[in-house]
Protein backbone atom coordinates (compact mmCIF):
# COMPACT_ATOMS: atom_id res chain seq x y z
CA UNK A 1 0.00 0.00 0.00
CA UNK A 2 3.08 2.49 0.82
CA UNK A 3 3.22 2.82 -3.19
CA UNK A 4 -0.74 3.42 -3.43
CA UNK A 5 -0.72 6.89 -1.69
CA UNK A 6 1.20 8.55 1.16
CA UNK A 7 0.51 7.51 4.63
CA UNK A 8 1.25 11.26 5.71
CA UNK A 9 -2.24 11.99 4.76
CA UNK A 10 -3.65 9.77 6.75
CA UNK A 11 -4.05 10.01 10.20
CA UNK A 12 -1.86 8.43 13.04
CA UNK A 13 -4.06 6.36 14.62
CA UNK A 14 -6.36 6.01 11.43
CA UNK A 15 -9.31 7.10 12.97
CA UNK A 16 -10.14 9.24 9.23
CA UNK A 17 -10.67 6.38 7.53
CA UNK A 18 -13.65 5.24 6.24
CA UNK A 19 -15.16 2.53 3.84
CA UNK A 20 -18.11 2.29 2.11
CA UNK A 21 -19.99 -0.81 0.05
CA UNK A 22 -20.55 0.28 -4.12
CA UNK A 23 -23.83 1.67 -3.01
CA UNK A 24 -22.07 4.05 -0.49
CA UNK A 25 -22.95 2.55 2.66
CA UNK A 26 -20.62 2.43 5.38
CA UNK A 27 -18.65 -0.92 6.35
CA UNK A 28 -17.43 -1.65 9.35
CA UNK A 29 -13.51 -1.84 9.72
CA UNK A 30 -10.77 -2.99 12.16
CA UNK A 31 -7.37 -1.43 12.39
CA UNK A 32 -4.80 -4.24 12.89
CA UNK A 33 -1.65 -2.73 12.14
CA UNK A 34 -0.79 1.04 10.73
CA UNK A 35 2.30 2.63 9.92
CA UNK A 36 4.52 4.27 7.48
CA UNK A 37 5.28 1.11 6.50
CA UNK A 38 1.78 -0.11 5.58
CA UNK A 39 -1.24 -1.34 6.98
CA UNK A 40 -3.28 -4.16 7.94
CA UNK A 41 -6.92 -3.05 7.88
CA UNK A 42 -9.72 -6.14 8.48
CA UNK A 43 -13.29 -5.13 6.70
CA UNK A 44 -16.64 -6.54 6.96
CA UNK A 45 -18.42 -6.89 3.03
CA UNK A 46 -21.30 -7.71 2.10
CA UNK A 47 -22.19 -11.32 1.29
CA UNK A 48 -19.86 -11.39 -1.78
CA UNK A 49 -21.10 -14.69 -4.35
CA UNK A 50 -18.40 -16.66 -5.87
CA UNK A 51 -17.04 -15.38 -9.44
CA UNK A 52 -18.27 -11.89 -8.65
CA UNK A 53 -16.20 -8.72 -7.22
CA UNK A 54 -16.87 -6.58 -4.21
CA UNK A 55 -16.08 -2.76 -4.64
CA UNK A 56 -15.51 -0.89 -1.86
CA UNK A 57 -14.15 2.63 -1.60
CA UNK A 58 -11.70 4.44 1.06
CA UNK A 59 -12.06 7.79 2.46
CA UNK A 60 -9.36 9.58 4.31
CA UNK A 61 -7.34 12.67 4.91
CA UNK A 62 -10.73 14.10 6.92
CA UNK A 63 -9.24 16.04 9.68
CA UNK A 64 -12.40 16.86 10.45
CA UNK A 65 -13.49 13.05 11.32
CA UNK A 66 -14.91 11.80 14.54
CA UNK A 67 -13.82 9.10 16.20
CA UNK A 68 -15.36 5.37 15.94
CA UNK A 69 -16.23 3.68 19.38
CA UNK A 70 -14.12 0.40 19.71
CA UNK A 71 -17.15 -1.69 19.45
CA UNK A 72 -17.58 -0.75 15.96
CA UNK A 73 -14.89 -2.23 15.23
CA UNK A 74 -15.57 -5.78 16.83
CA UNK A 75 -18.47 -5.71 14.82
CA UNK A 76 -16.65 -7.03 12.06
CA UNK A 77 -16.33 -10.44 13.82
CA UNK A 78 -19.78 -10.88 14.55
CA UNK A 79 -20.44 -13.48 12.55
CA UNK A 80 -20.62 -16.52 15.32
CA UNK A 81 -17.06 -15.91 16.51
CA UNK A 82 -16.49 -16.31 20.45
CA UNK A 83 -12.63 -14.84 20.20
CA UNK A 84 -10.17 -13.37 17.36
CA UNK A 85 -6.77 -13.06 18.58
CA UNK A 86 -4.26 -11.38 15.95
CA UNK A 87 -0.78 -12.19 17.30
CA UNK A 88 -0.55 -8.77 18.56
CA UNK A 89 1.46 -7.86 20.93
CA UNK A 90 -0.63 -6.33 23.60
CA UNK A 91 -4.12 -6.53 21.50
CA UNK A 92 -7.44 -8.23 23.35
CA UNK A 93 -10.08 -10.01 21.69
CA UNK A 94 -11.25 -8.53 18.81
CA UNK A 95 -14.62 -10.62 18.39
CA UNK A 96 -17.71 -8.89 19.85
CA UNK A 97 -17.30 -10.39 23.34
CA UNK A 98 -14.13 -8.34 24.31
CA UNK A 99 -13.00 -11.47 26.28
CA UNK A 100 -9.35 -10.42 28.08
CA UNK A 101 -6.67 -11.99 26.75
CA UNK A 102 -3.87 -14.04 29.06
CA UNK A 103 -0.20 -13.76 27.70
CA UNK A 104 2.48 -15.24 29.07
CA UNK A 105 6.16 -15.23 27.77
CA UNK A 106 6.23 -15.33 23.77
CA UNK A 107 8.02 -13.07 21.67
CA UNK A 108 6.28 -10.76 18.45
CA UNK A 109 7.03 -12.37 15.21
CA UNK A 110 6.26 -12.27 11.59
CA UNK A 111 2.74 -13.46 10.55
CA UNK A 112 0.31 -14.80 7.82
CA UNK A 113 -1.76 -11.11 8.47
CA UNK A 114 1.18 -8.30 10.57
CA UNK A 115 2.27 -9.59 13.68
CA UNK A 116 2.01 -13.21 15.55
CA UNK A 117 3.04 -15.35 18.81
CA UNK A 118 6.33 -16.76 18.82
CA UNK A 119 6.43 -19.59 21.35
CA UNK A 120 9.85 -20.69 22.76
CA UNK A 121 11.42 -23.91 22.98
CA UNK A 122 10.76 -25.26 26.41
CA UNK A 123 9.46 -22.50 27.72
CA UNK A 124 6.52 -21.93 29.09
CA UNK A 125 4.95 -19.03 26.52
CA UNK A 126 0.95 -19.61 26.60
CA UNK A 127 -1.84 -16.88 25.37
CA UNK A 128 -5.30 -17.65 26.86
CA UNK A 129 -8.87 -16.52 26.58
CA UNK A 130 -11.65 -17.50 28.64
CA UNK A 131 -14.83 -18.68 26.53
CA UNK A 132 -18.63 -18.72 26.72
CA UNK A 133 -20.07 -22.57 26.62
CA UNK A 134 -19.19 -24.13 23.94
CA UNK A 135 -22.32 -26.16 23.47
CA UNK A 136 -23.08 -27.90 20.23
CA UNK A 137 -21.28 -26.78 17.08
CA UNK A 138 -17.91 -25.48 17.51
CA UNK A 139 -14.69 -24.47 15.49
CA UNK A 140 -11.22 -23.72 16.52
CA UNK A 141 -8.85 -22.43 13.75
CA UNK A 142 -4.94 -20.92 13.84
CA UNK A 143 -2.53 -20.32 11.32
CA UNK A 144 0.68 -22.01 12.56
CA UNK A 145 4.53 -22.71 12.09
CA UNK A 146 6.48 -25.32 14.51
CA UNK A 147 10.17 -25.09 14.92
CA UNK A 148 9.86 -28.81 15.31
CA UNK A 149 7.26 -31.74 15.04
CA UNK A 150 9.11 -34.31 17.69
CA UNK A 151 7.12 -35.62 19.95
CA UNK A 152 4.01 -34.39 21.31
CA UNK A 153 2.80 -30.55 22.13
CA UNK A 154 -1.12 -28.96 22.85
CA UNK A 155 -1.30 -26.44 19.65
CA UNK A 156 -4.48 -24.46 21.10
CA UNK A 157 -7.77 -25.34 23.36
CA UNK A 158 -8.87 -26.71 26.56
CA UNK A 159 -10.03 -30.33 28.02
CA UNK A 160 -12.98 -31.52 25.82
CA UNK A 161 -11.53 -29.58 22.65
CA UNK A 162 -8.33 -28.88 21.73
CA UNK A 163 -5.96 -29.32 18.57
CA UNK A 164 -2.53 -31.07 19.27
CA UNK A 165 0.31 -32.07 17.29
CA UNK A 166 1.66 -35.96 17.50
CA UNK A 167 5.00 -35.25 15.46
CA UNK A 168 4.02 -34.29 12.20
CA UNK A 169 0.22 -35.18 12.75
CA UNK A 170 -2.82 -33.47 14.45
CA UNK A 171 -5.09 -34.52 16.33
CA UNK A 172 -8.52 -33.27 17.85
CA UNK A 173 -10.34 -35.55 20.23
CA UNK A 174 -10.50 -39.10 17.98
CA UNK A 175 -9.80 -37.15 15.01
CA UNK A 176 -6.35 -37.62 13.54
CA UNK A 177 -4.90 -35.99 10.67
CA UNK A 178 -1.26 -37.92 10.31
CA UNK A 179 2.22 -36.05 8.52
CA UNK A 180 0.35 -32.81 7.97
CA UNK A 181 2.76 -30.76 8.87
CA UNK A 182 6.70 -29.41 8.40
CA UNK A 183 8.72 -27.61 10.17
CA UNK A 184 8.74 -24.19 9.35
CA UNK A 185 5.71 -24.04 7.34
CA UNK A 186 2.63 -22.15 7.74
CA UNK A 187 -0.46 -24.17 7.49
CA UNK A 188 -3.87 -22.98 8.57
CA UNK A 189 -5.20 -25.80 10.73
CA UNK A 190 -9.13 -26.47 11.98
CA UNK A 191 -10.86 -28.25 14.21
CA UNK A 192 -14.57 -28.41 13.33
CA UNK A 193 -17.24 -29.88 15.20
CA UNK A 194 -20.60 -30.60 14.20
CA UNK A 195 -23.57 -32.94 15.31
CA UNK A 196 -21.23 -35.01 17.51
CA UNK A 197 -18.37 -35.13 15.08
CA UNK A 198 -14.89 -33.83 15.00
CA UNK A 199 -13.24 -33.70 11.52
CA UNK A 200 -9.60 -31.33 11.16
CA UNK A 201 -9.11 -28.87 8.21
CA UNK A 202 -5.18 -28.26 6.94
CA UNK A 203 -5.57 -25.05 4.51
CA UNK A 204 -8.91 -25.99 4.22
CA UNK A 205 -8.96 -28.93 2.98
CA UNK A 206 -10.64 -32.13 5.23
CA UNK A 207 -7.41 -34.29 6.19
CA UNK A 208 -7.38 -37.66 7.82
CA UNK A 209 -9.74 -39.70 9.72
CA UNK A 210 -13.39 -37.80 11.73
CA UNK A 211 -13.68 -38.74 15.32
CA UNK A 212 -16.60 -38.43 17.68
CA UNK A 213 -16.95 -35.74 20.82
CA UNK A 214 -19.46 -34.62 23.20
CA UNK A 215 -21.48 -31.90 21.86
CA UNK A 216 -20.80 -29.59 25.17
CA UNK A 217 -17.56 -28.19 25.92
CA UNK A 218 -16.89 -25.89 29.38
CA UNK A 219 -16.53 -22.37 29.28
CA UNK A 220 -12.86 -22.02 30.63
CA UNK A 221 -9.85 -20.76 29.24
CA UNK A 222 -8.65 -22.06 25.90
CA UNK A 223 -5.11 -21.64 25.87
CA UNK A 224 -2.54 -21.55 22.80
CA UNK A 225 0.75 -23.09 23.31
CA UNK A 226 0.54 -26.22 25.29
CA UNK A 227 -1.91 -27.93 27.78
CA UNK A 228 -2.11 -26.03 31.03
CA UNK A 229 0.74 -27.44 33.67
CA UNK A 230 2.65 -29.11 31.24
CA UNK A 231 5.99 -29.13 31.13
CA UNK A 232 8.24 -26.54 29.25
CA UNK A 233 9.37 -29.30 27.12
CA UNK A 234 6.41 -30.90 26.03
CA UNK A 235 4.65 -27.15 25.01
CA UNK A 236 4.30 -26.07 21.47
CA UNK A 237 7.37 -24.11 20.08
CA UNK A 238 6.90 -22.10 16.81
CA UNK A 239 4.74 -19.42 15.84
CA UNK A 240 1.11 -18.49 15.49
CA UNK A 241 -1.07 -16.56 13.86
CA UNK A 242 -4.98 -15.70 14.13
CA UNK A 243 -6.10 -17.73 16.77
CA UNK A 244 -9.93 -17.80 15.90
CA UNK A 245 -12.43 -19.39 18.13
CA UNK A 246 -16.41 -19.81 16.90
CA UNK A 247 -19.55 -21.13 18.27
CA UNK A 248 -20.46 -22.61 15.38
CA UNK A 249 -19.37 -25.32 12.66
CA UNK A 250 -17.71 -23.60 9.78
CA UNK A 251 -18.08 -24.99 6.74
CA UNK A 252 -15.63 -26.10 4.19
CA UNK A 253 -16.43 -23.06 2.02
CA UNK A 254 -15.86 -20.31 4.72
CA UNK A 255 -12.19 -22.06 5.53
CA UNK A 256 -11.26 -22.36 2.19
CA UNK A 257 -12.00 -18.68 1.89
CA UNK A 258 -9.46 -17.72 4.81
CA UNK A 259 -6.72 -19.74 2.92
CA UNK A 260 -7.51 -17.53 -0.43
CA UNK A 261 -7.43 -14.35 1.74
CA UNK A 262 -3.56 -15.29 2.65
CA UNK A 263 -3.23 -13.86 -1.67
CA UNK A 264 -3.57 -11.26 -3.51
CA UNK A 265 -7.32 -10.50 -3.60
CA UNK A 266 -7.70 -6.94 -3.50
CA UNK A 267 -6.85 -4.95 -6.70
CA UNK A 268 -6.56 -1.36 -6.10
CA UNK A 269 -8.18 1.62 -8.25
CA UNK A 270 -6.69 4.89 -8.54
CA UNK A 271 -6.42 7.15 -5.99
CA UNK A 272 -8.98 10.64 -6.18
CA UNK A 273 -9.06 13.63 -4.74
CA UNK A 274 -12.16 14.54 -3.88
CA UNK A 275 -11.76 18.68 -2.75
Amino acid sequence: MPDRFDFKRIAADGHDLRFTDDAGVDLTYEIETLTPRGALIWLRLPKVEVGTVAKATMYFDNPKASYLDASESREVWRAGFAAVIHGIEGAGDSSPRDATIGVVGTNPAEGVFGGAYYFATKQLDAVSVKTEPLDGDRSLCVWLRPDTVEGKARIAGSPGFAIDRDRAGLECGDATAPSSLAVYSWNYVCCVHHAGSDTLFVDGIATGKPGTSKDTAPAIAIEAGGAHGEKPAKRFAGMMDEIRISHLARDPAWLVAEVVERGNVVAFGPVENLH
